[in-house]
């Protein structure tokens, strides 16, 4: 019955010619529904469908990777979350000696939207996101140089710690101190010490090298039920705060490596479900990559993304163990709408 709620939910996504989604509901390491919708590609004359191994872009839902990225070179001892910026990137002006690894974990820094920056300076177009099968931008940026145009800003937007700003920014930052410390390359480290250690087989970083991805849906808008695909914009090449494909059978195994500590001890996690707090002492909603709440009176971490036309979500309540999962690749459907009724689905007594 309640199967057939979820399958209600995404109906319009059921048949025809139509992007669609993935979506698994898991409770105590047992799942209780896989289901399937749409298309991967509604191009090509053969229908391919969005299946387990079709990989979505995760969009912000990369965050917590590279919050447990951060996690795990901390647990070796290689850099503190009271480390500042300035100690891994000295070019930075002298406000880099405020902002610490911590700040950039809990979007505390100041630091000024590189999207925005790229734009202002004329640096990129701002016709996007549009088709894949037009022409590139001349310019691609990639993360070394948003690094490298952050490090220029001669201000912040408001001093570390004093308020809560979302920073994309951050996450960028963030993957660059991974490299600067581990001396491999995001995508490098993120494969070795994340997804192979616990079985992600299906998941990849994209970066400036553009690497193949295996099964890749294509991202959707639409209006009154035609689509137009949306894959490019010329900040693709940009990774940390987004960047990682993957699979609902892969984020199943991201939800189970969560619940033990293949990646990290466990009192290492559970500062990335700690609430971050300013300098007024005040907490914030938001720990180390993920939001913080509640579901019908169940503590739960959560992140949802959205980029180009994926839209996606995954949502755990820590007791009773229960995630919900959506991958879409149309932005006409809210993964975190849709699955917060899911889990209400699930959750409730009716």
């Amino acid at each position: 019955m309640r199967n057939k709620r979820v399958d209600a939910l995404f109906a319009p996504y059921s048949k025809g010619r139509v992007p669609g989604a993935a979506v698994m509901v898991i409770q105590n390491a047992k799942v209780l529904l896989k289901s399937f919708y749409g298309r991967a590609d509604i191009e090509t004359k053969i229908p391919i469908l969005i299946g387990s191994n079709t990989a979505f872009l995760l969009a912000s839902v990369t965050k917590p990777f590279t919050a447990m990225a951060i996690m795990i070179l901390s647990d070796q001892g290689l850099l503190g979350y009271d480390d500042s910026l300035s100690q891994f990137f000295p070019r930075f002006p002298p406000y880099a000696r405020k902002i610490t690894v911590r700040h950039l974990l809990n979007h505390t820094s100041g630091l000024r939207e590189f999207d925005c920056l790229f734009i202002k300076a004329g640096k990129i177009d701002i016709d996007w996101p549009r088709s894949s099968q037009s022409q590139p931008s001349s310019y691609e940026p990639t993360s070394k140089d948003t690094l490298d145009l952050l490090a220029r800003q001669k201000s912040l937007l408001f001093n570390p710690g004093d308020k809560y700003e979302y920073s994309n920014s951050g996450y960028v930052v963030l993957a660059q101190i991974i490299e600067k410390v581990s001396g491999q390359r995001f995508r490098e480290f993120v494969a070795m010490k994340i997804f192979k250690k616990i079985g992600m087989s299906h998941s990849v970083v994209y970066d400036e090298s553009r690497p193949k991805v295996p099964n890749r849906a294509k991202s959707y808008t639409g209006m009154c039920g035609a689509y137009r695909e949306i894959d490019y914009t010329p900040l693709n090449l940009i990774y940390g705060e987004d960047g990682i494909y993957t699979t609902i059978d892969d984020m199943f195994r991201w939800d189970q490596a969560l619940d033990t500590e293949e990646l990290v001890k466990h009192g290492t996690l559970m500062e990335a479900f700690t609430p971050g707090k300013l300098n007024s002492r005040t907490c914030t909603d938001y720990g180390f990559g993920w939001g913080l709440g509640q579901t019908l009176g169940f503590d739960d971490v959560s992140r949802s993304g959205g980029w180009v036309g994926f839209s996606t979500y995954i949502r755990r309540v820590l007791s009773p163990r229960f995630t919900v999962v959506v991958l879409a690749n149309c932005n006409l459907i809210d993964a975190a709408e849709v699955g917060n009724k899911i889990a209400k689905i699930y959750l409730s007594k009716s």
